[in-house]
């Protein structure tokens, strides 16, 4: 996987010609589990499509940045890239899909911040009535990092 080293607003993926710039987006191919296709993704600078924070109790702020994939269509998910900081670079610690930690059978879990050594966010889910646009149920989402990657820990419904 790839590393990421924080130079004040640049990011730079370790061994490719990729930089994050101030609210420049990021492009980038990764190999994917399908077939070893590539796919391209995109990382933002948008504020809330990455969040610092010491998720992993070490004393240094750690850094979280959702992923818009999609698929071609309307299929599209979030992917959670965990990067952890460590000799003064970021590691590439894992990657996770949002549907698998938002708590729900069918759902999309979005980071809004890291506190208390837990990243919070906001699950949003679908009842088999609702349209595909629509999801009807939101919650307050906990998520832990496990030392491999993001696990559920517990959501409070919101609507």
């Amino acid at each position: 996987m790839g590393t990421i080293t924080d130079t004040s607003l640049d990011y730079h993926i370790k061994d490719t010609n990729t930089v994050i710039s101030g609210d420049a987006d990021l492009q980038s191919d990764y190999p994917s589990d399908i077939g070893g296709i590539s796919q391209t993704i995109d990382f933002s600078k948008f504020v809330r499509e990455h969040v610092k924070g010491d998720i992993n109790n070490d004393g240094n702020d750690d850094l979280i940045i959702t992923v818009m994939v999609s698929g071609g269509g309307s299929a599209a998910w979030n992917e959670i890239f965990t990067f952890i900081f460590q000799n003064n670079r970021y590691m590439l610690s894992g990657i996770t899909q949002g549907s698998k930690i938002c708590g729900c059978s069918n759902g999309n879990f979005t980071p809004t911040k890291i506190a208390d050594g837990k990243l919070q966010g906001v699950s949003t889910c679908w009842t088999p009535e609702d349209a595909h646009c629509y999801p009807s149920l939101e919650y307050n989402t906990t998520v832990a990092f496990d030392g491999k990657g993001l696990k559920f820990v517990s959501k409070v419904k919101v609507k």
